[in-house]
C-alpha cells in the first residue's frame, strides 16, 4: 500500500498543480524534465542515474525527447509503476519516508499534456571537470579523481557543433534550468550555453551548483547577466572537516567565495543555498553546519548518501545509528532555539534517521544500484 499512500499525500500539494487534472503519473519528471550526464546520456532527471533514455552521440535530442524508450518510461509512470532508473524515488516510498522522494519535485510544474513538445526543465551535467576529490565522489563526476585516484584517460567530450545548435532551439522553452558537476563553473559547456541565453535574451531561472573554489570575472558575468540562484557544496562547518571529505579545498576562501555570491543573490532576488552531504564522516557537525548556515542567513539542502556505502548513514549498524540519532538529540533543545529559517531541515533529518531505523526492522534496505546523489 506504501504507493496508494505516498499519492495520498501528494493530493495535499498547495497549489494543485494542473497535472492532476490532466492525467495520472507517479512522477512528472520525464513530462516536463530531462538530464544530461557527462557520458552524454540523457535521463529523466538528475536521480534517474542508472537508465538512459537514449545518447546524443547517437540521435538528436529531439528524437529523444519524443522518442519510443521516453514514451515507455512515461507509461510505466503513469500505470503507477517505478521503472529502472527509478530506485532512489522507490526506495523512499517503501520506507515511507514520503517527503524525501524526489518525484515530488515535479508535482510544482503545470504539465498540461502527456505528449508534452518541450521540456519546461533542464539538468546539465555535461562535463566531469572539477578540481576536488570529495572522498564521497567518482570519476565519472570528477576529473581529478579520474585521473589521480582512478589513474584513467579524461573521458571523452559528449557535446559536439551539431548537440549545441539543436540545444538553441530548446532553450527558450525552458522556465527553470540546473547546472550541476563536476565543478559547473569549471564546465566550458556550462559557458557555452550561458552564452548562448545572454545571447538570446532568455531568463529561465538557473540553479548552479558549485564546490565554491572559484570566483572570477566570468563567473561574475554570468551572476550579473543571469537569474541564478546559487548552491555551495560544503560538507562540514569547519576548516577540518571540509578539507578532510573535500580534498583540495580551501575552507577560508569558499566563505570569502560565499559572501561573493550573496551579494549577487542579493542583487537579483535569487537564493544562496548551503549544501552537506551528511555521512558517518560529518555528521556530528550537522548542528553547527545549520548553525553557519543561519548565521550566513541562507537555505540548506541536506542531502542523503547511499552509495559507497562507506560513506552512507543508511549503511550503519542499528547501534551506530542510534549513537548518531543520540547525539543529535543531544542537541535538539539548542537547535530549536537557535534555528529559524532553517528549523525544518534540522527536524527532517531527525526523522530520516529515525525512519531508517525503524524500518530496518522489515528489511528494507537501499538497492545496490542506488546512486550517490549528484
Amino acid at each position: 500500500m506504501t504507493i496508494e499512500q505516498y499519492c495520498s499525500t501528494r493530493q495535499r500539494v498547495e497549489p494543485l498543480p494542473s497535472a492532476f487534472g490532466a492525467f495520472e503519473s507517479l512522477c512528472y519528471a520525464p513530462f516536463v524534465s530531462l538530464f544530461l550526464d557527462p557520458l552524454g546520456h540523457v535521463r529523466g532527471c538528475c536521480r534517474s542515474l542508472t537508465h538512459s533514455l537514449g545518447s546524443v552521440r547517437e540521435a538528436s535530442l529531439s528524437s529523444i525527447w519524443h522518442g519510443e524508450a521516453t514514451r515507455a518510461f512515461r507509461n510505466r509512470l503513469r500505470k503507477g509503476e517505478f521503472p529502472s532508473g527509478c530506485e532512489t524515488c522507490r526506495y523512499e516510498v517503501e520506507t515511507k519516508n514520503f517527503d524525501d522522494v524526489f518525484a515530488r519535485k515535479f508535482d510544482l510544474f503545470d504539465v498540461g499534456s502527456a505528449e508534452p513538445e518541450w521540456p519546461k526543465l533542464m539538468f546539465f551535467a555535461l562535463s566531469n571537470a572539477c578540481n576536488l576529490e570529495c572522498v564521497q565522489c567518482c570519476g565519472e563526476a570528477s576529473s581529478a579523481i579520474r585521473k589521480n585516484r582512478d589513474r584513467l584517460p579524461a573521458l571523452p567530450r559528449a557535446y559536439d557543433e551539431a548537440f549545441f545548435e539543436e540545444l538553441r532551439l530548446f532553450l527558450p522553452h525552458l522556465t527553470d534550468a540546473a547546472f550541476l558537476g563536476g565543478e559547473a563553473f569549471l564546465a566550458r559547456e556550462n559557458f557555452r550555453i550561458w552564452e548562448m541565453m545572454i545571447q538570446d535574451g532568455l531568463q529561465p531561472s538557473s540553479f548552479i551548483i558549485t564546490n565554491g573554489t572559484i570566483f572570477d570575472s566570468r563567473i561574475e558575468r554570468v551572476l550579473e547577466t543571469l537569474p541564478a540562484s546559487i548552491s555551495v557544496s560544503l560538507d562540514g562547518a569547519s576548516k577540518q572537516t571540509v578539507e578532510s571529505i573535500r580534498k583540495n579545498a580551501n575552507f577560508d576562501l569558499i566563505l570569502k567565495n560565499v559572501e561573493r555570491f550573496r551579494q549577487f543573490t542579493t542583487k537579483h532576488g535569487t537564493r544562496l543555498v548551503l549544501s552537506i552531504c551528511v555521512m558517518p564522516q560529518n555528521h556530528h557537525e550537522l548542528a553547527d553546519f545549520l548553525l553557519l548556515a543561519e548565521q550566513l542567513d541562507c537555505d540548506v539542502d541536506v542531502n542523503a548518501v547511499y552509495q559507497p556505502p562507506a560513506f552512507s548513514l543508511s549503511a550503519l549498524s542499528d547501534e551506530a545509528l542510534r549513537d548518531v540519532i543520540a547525539g543529535w538529540e543531544r542537541r535538539d533543545a539548542e537547535m530549536r532555539r537557535a534555528l529559524d529559517r532553517n528549523l525544518g531541515a534540522w527536524e527532517h533529518e531527525l526523522d530520516r534517521a529515525r525512519n531508517w531505523l525503524e524500518h530496518r526492522c522489515h528489511a528494507i534496505r537501499p538497492p545496490d544500484d542506488l546512486i550517490r546523489l549528484p
